[in-house]
This record gives structure tokens, sequence and C-alpha cells, in this order.
């Protein structure tokens, strides 16, 4: 989980719509020895490459959803199996699940309070009161 976990904190956007990735790499070439160290990944078991693959390949055909990206459901899970052959597991389609939950929950921390995110949401563009005519 942990690479999942670091991969979508690499992947989580900047104020200026860059990753962080990008910032770190910027700073790790001035030779900023934080963001080198922050850059490199966590190890993780050989014999999980083939799950975290799946789940990459997952990763990348997800849906959003209103708010946020949508998590995986048991027809993705499903589908990709069938489309790609992969003969999965029940142990392992819970696996990419627990996957998928360490990717959204990385991506959404921001190392801010509940309070502080609310305060950002956007100001709708239409009118929240009907108007009376």
């Amino acid at each position: 989980m942990a690479v999942v976990a670091h991969t979508a904190k690499m992947a989580r956007p900047a104020k200026d719509g860059s990753s962080s990735r990008d910032h770190l790499l910027f700073r790790a070439k001035q030779g900023n020895a934080v963001a080198i160290a922050e850059l490199a990944e966590p190890p993780y078991p050989e014999t999980l490459e083939y799950l975290h693959g799946w789940f990459g390949k997952l990763n990348g055909m997800r849906r959003e959803g209103m708010s946020s990206i949508a998590p995986f459901t048991s027809g993705d899970i499903l589908a990709a199996d069938q489309l790609f052959d992969w003969g999965i597991e029940p142990h392992e389609a819970e696996a990419l699940v627990v996957l998928d939950g360490a990717w959204r929950a990385a991506l959404r921390d921001d190392g801010k309070k509940p309070a502080e995110r609310a305060e950002e949401q956007p100001t709708p563009a239409w009118p929240t009161k009907k108007r009376s005519v």
C-alpha cells in the first residue's frame, strides 16, 4: 500500500497545475536532499509486482465522480479481469480494493483539516435562491 500511496502523493496536483513530483524533481535537480528522499519509492515485494501492474491498469481506466475520483467497483474489477484475462482470485480483488482506498486517501491527504477544505469550496456560478417574479 505504501507504493500506491506514494505514487498518488506524487501525482497530487499543486496549485500551479503541475504535480507534486514535478516540484520535487525541480528541487532535487538543485540538490535538495529532502526532495531527493521524498522522490524515492518505498520498497515492495517483487511477488506483488503483478498486483501493482493490475492496479495501474485499473487506475488508468478510472471514472471521475461528481467531486472526486470514483472508487473501483466490483464491475470495474470484473470487466478488467475479463478484458485482460487476469484470472483474479477473490483475495486479489480484495487487495485491489484496499490499494484503491490507499490511493484515494493519499490524493485527498493535503495536510488540511476538513474545515479548511470547506473554506476553499468554489462559489456556485448559479443563483442559490429562487428569484420572485
